[in-house]
């Protein structure tokens, strides 16, 4: 036997606090749950549909382009395609999955690639390459320049910690501090760029890579 209840009808006639696409969502998704379980019909419910409505009109106020929504979703699909590997094991310990951690780490120097050209580094100066670690490591992928190192990790011991860098002379680590950032700026290396020149300071570095087999 199916007893409907009322839950949904009071979130969809009081929209007062549903001023967010997340709250009008959880709120769309609770009312689906209700009328489930009240056996009625989820595509004649007025309050599923008033709910929907309301999502709509709360999404169009927060991004009214749908042109430019699109354009922004094209471009996140293609970074995702074009580095699946990176976000798709990020924050996972791959030391025991072998195949796992060679994909990682071929796409994080392909990324590294692209932001030492972002950077301007001279090729013959800068080395790409990995150090796979053992079975219980999850190794790292390096940018190896006289004056900046940069490491790419898929895991950390803390949060949106994955990318480290900073700066050097002549390839001498001591004395400069290290800086962090999250395994996703890597695939927008121009901002990631930007970003590790404000941290480090003004560059000495000339323009131009040899990536290391």
């Amino acid at each position: 036997m199916h007893y409907d209840v009322v839950y949904r009808f009071n979130e969809a006639l009081d929209r007062r606090a549903l001023i967010t696409v997340e709250t009008t969502l959880r709120a769309l998704s609770g009312a689906v749950k209700d009328c489930e379980a009240s056996g009625r019909s989820i595509e004649s419910d007025p309050a599923i549909l008033l709910l929907a409505h309301h999502l709509g009109d709360v999404a169009g106020s927060q991004a009214p382009d749908r042109v430019i929504l699109e354009q922004a979703c094209r471009r996140a699909w293609a970074r995702t395609v074009e580095h699946p590997a990176l976000l798709a094991l990020r924050g996972q310990k791959l030391g025991h999955r072998l195949q796992a951690k060679t994909s990682f780490h071929f796409q994080a120097r392909r990324a590294l690639l692209a932001l030492a050209d972002a950077l301007g580094l001279d090729p013959d100066m800068t080395r790409i390459g990995s150090r796979m670690g053992g079975a219980g490591d999850c190794g790292d992928s390096f940018l190896d320049h006289p004056d900046l190192f940069v490491t790419v990790a898929p895991w950390s011991l803390a949060a949106d910690r994955e990318i480290g860098f900073y700066r050097r002379r002549d390839r001498a680590d001591a004395g400069f501090p290290m800086h962090h950032a999250p395994l996703p700026a890597l695939l927008t290396p121009s901002a990631l760029a930007a970003e590790i020149r404000a941290a480090t300071g003004p560059e000495p570095w000339p323009v131009a890579l040899a990536i290391a087999a």
